[in-house]
């Protein structure tokens, strides 16, 4: 798996991300307690086989910046994205940290489904997220 994103493919994967208004998400979550995480999705998956950084989130406080670690992605669409975990998360909620400075788009992320899965010899978790939020610097 490649370390970084190049800012042209991530701004390509990313420009309906960053273009999406804060409160699509909300509306959506009557919604997601009838449909399965599949049906819901309204945006196609991309595969984002790169590294990007991710902290976990209790309440409403933005993790400080040494909290944030490396994950590998599995694929990103405008309405979330699925990474890798060495353990099964512990919080429901992530911040993450998209692109490469000085072009990071930070998102909060709820976290939809986990599963454990083999990735390079290695049992792993797959955690798929929804993007809840924007954070605005």
């Amino acid at each position: 798996m490649s370390d970084t994103v190049n800012s042209v493919e991530f701004e390509e994967k990313m420009s309906e991300v960053i273009d999406k208004p804060k409160d699509s998400a909300d509306s959506q979550e009557n919604l997601a307690a009838m449909q399965s995480y599949e049906d819901m999705r309204s945006s196609p998956r991309k595969d984002f086989p790169c590294t990007q950084r991710i902290a976990p989130m209790h309440g409403k406080d933005l993790p400080l910046p040494d909290e944030y670690i490396n994950v590998e992605c599995k694929n990103i669409s405008c309405g979330g994205i699925a990474f890798y975990a060495k353990r099964r998360p512990g919080c429901k909620h992530f911040s993450v940290a998209l692109g490469q400075k000085p072009a990071i788009t930070m998102l909060i992320a709820q976290v939809v489904h986990i599963s454990e899965v083999e990735c390079n010899n290695q049992r792993m978790y797959l955690v798929g997220c929804k993007f809840i939020d924007r954070i605005e610097d």
